[in-house]
């Protein structure tokens, strides 16, 4: 079986992210189940907090197309934005920036999670397609047709089904089994 990480070590990596743009990326990976080029995509002028939305642009599927946004992380964002505001902080082009307004880059990311996985004292390897590859696995889990994984995942169900729909052994042993 593809490595994923249960509903409960994401709980306890979250748990061990302080920093509010720290949160918000990883919100973004695991919740809403985006690739870590989407999140570190996204231009300040792509979030709408109106209708609880955001424009995904340059994907890997070449397509643009708008994603909406879970409740809580919507809050996460806004917070994110106040804090930007408390500290006169200024975004040049994209909403999650490093030093001198430049794009946040994957390896920043990639060195807060693992510091997060370290401090939740799980024993395991962390990547940011993980929680996307977590994402798909819950939702199969808990009963969504591959279909309407693939929209949310903006895959196709094919996709879906050869990765992201990882089922873990001890769910499919508390399956009924046909009796003859």
């Amino acid at each position: 079986f593809p490595s994923h990480d249960t509903n409960e070590e994401v709980v306890k990596i979250m748990g061990n992210i302080s920093f509010v743009k720290h949160r918000c990326i990883f919100r973004l990976l695991y919740v809403e189940g985006m690739r870590i080029g989407e999140v570190l995509g996204i231009l300040k002028s792509d979030c709408n907090k109106k209708d609880s939305s955001v424009i995904i642009r340059s994907t890997k599927n070449r397509k643009d197309y708008k994603k909406q946004l879970d409740k809580t992380t919507v809050e996460c964002l806004s917070e994110y934005c106040d804090y930007i505001r408390r500290n006169k902080l200024r975004l040049n082009k994209y909403l999650f920036e490093g030093p001198g307004g430049k794009r946040y880059t994957e390896g920043s990311v990639r060195k807060f999670i693992e510091a997060a996985i370290k401090k939740s004292g799980l024993d395991k390897r962390g990547s940011c397609h993980i929680f996307r590859r977590s994402n798909g696995t819950w939702k199969a889990e808990n009963g969504w047709k591959d279909i309407y994984i693939a929209a949310s995942l903006n895959n196709s169900p094919r996709t879906v089904q050869k990765y992201y729909a990882v089922v873990r052994p001890e769910y499919l042993n508390s399956l009924q089994k046909p009796v003859i």
